[in-house]
């Protein structure tokens, strides 16, 4: 996957095409489409820039736990959320701020508790976004891997994100918008599967690493849960960009050595087992970092980029 990273960045730094991001009020290098495709032997976790499996892991959990709290994040030192958080609180609650003459994010760590007295934990919600859409309701995260177990071929293990009707409430609507779990049969029986995921918005510099691991561990979730082997992790990525304040360390990264710290290796402990689809659902409920282990991690400096929020 360093290899794939790279060629990538590459291309968008020698081709991509000049284009106006409004909503961040910058420029970008972009490219209308892209594809990754990776064989699962190792663990993507790039190498060629230090990377927080941390921070992967607890915002994958916080999904997959139907989880929209962004305090749960704040627990296990996870701030990546905290700019589209902020942004979401001042639209939603902007008496509030005033109220209690908050003007920035770390005034409101500061008075979570008081705030949660008076507003509850409605106020610390991100809205309807990712874990949101994977478990409210119909449970559909809980419906398809259970669906893979009872039905293996069926071609609807699909898992969708996106909801224009719930779009207003999101404090950043979906980027990495669905995904597909296809199964397949070896010769001996054995079941395998890849993982594709459809991103509608690609920030390439901080955001598609991230994307990469965290799909990645997705599937490893589900192999480790259904005993089928996860193959091959595929991204299909539209509007692929590098926002221009990223470039310059862009062209930095692009000279290390993708060879030089071979990708690691990642365990998944026993999460349990399960027969029915209600203790699978309590199963997800449960899931918490604990479960990874990751092994032989040696990479490069981190690579310090800016996030770039929404106006």
């Amino acid at each position: 996957m360093n290899k794939e990273y790279k060629n990538l960045v590459e291309k968008i730094l020698k081709s991509g095409n000049d284009k106006y991001d409004a909503s961040r009020s910058v420029n970008t290098k972009s490219l209308s489409y892209y594809m990754l495709e990776y064989k699962m032997d190792k663990f993507p976790l790039l190498t060629t820039k230090k990377m927080s499996i941390d921070n992967i892991a607890s915002e994958l959990i916080w999904f997959i736990n139907g989880d929209t709290d962004i305090r749960s994040l704040w627990d296990k030192k996870n701030y990546i959320w905290d700019k589209d958080y902020w942004n979401f609180v001042k639209k939603r609650f902007p008496n509030m701020l005033k109220l209690y003459n908050i003007n920035n994010i770390k005034e409101i760590k500061e008075k979570k508790d008081t705030i949660h007295d008076t507003f509850g934990s409605e106020f610390f919600s991100l809205g309807k976004i990712y874990g949101y859409q994977w478990r409210k309701g119909k449970d559909a995260l809980a419906s398809r891997i259970y669906n893979m177990i009872q039905n293996p071929m069926d071609r609807g293990h699909v898992m969708i994100a996106w909801n224009e009707d719930d779009s207003s409430d999101m404090a950043l609507r979906p980027c990495h918008i669905g995904f597909k779990v296809v199964t397949n049969e070896d010769k001996s029986g054995n079941i395998y599967f890849d993982l594709i995921w459809y991103q509608r918005s690609v920030d390439v510099g901080l955001g598609l690493p991230y994307n990469i691991a965290s799909y990645a561990l997705l599937g490893k979730i589900i192999e480790k849960i259904t005993n089928y082997k996860f193959n091959n992790l595929v991204g299909f990525l539209t509007d692929v960009h590098i926002y221009e304040p990223h470039i310059e360390k862009m062209k930095e990264f692009i000279k290390r050595d993708t060879e030089k710290y071979p990708l690691p290796t990642l365990e998944i402990k026993n999460i349990g087992n399960f027969e029915t689809k209600e203790e699978l659902i309590s199963l997800l409920n449960k899931l918490s970092v604990d479960i990874f282990n990751l092994k032989d991690y040696e990479s490069y400096p981190f690579l310090k980029m800016d996030m770039l929020a929404l106006n």
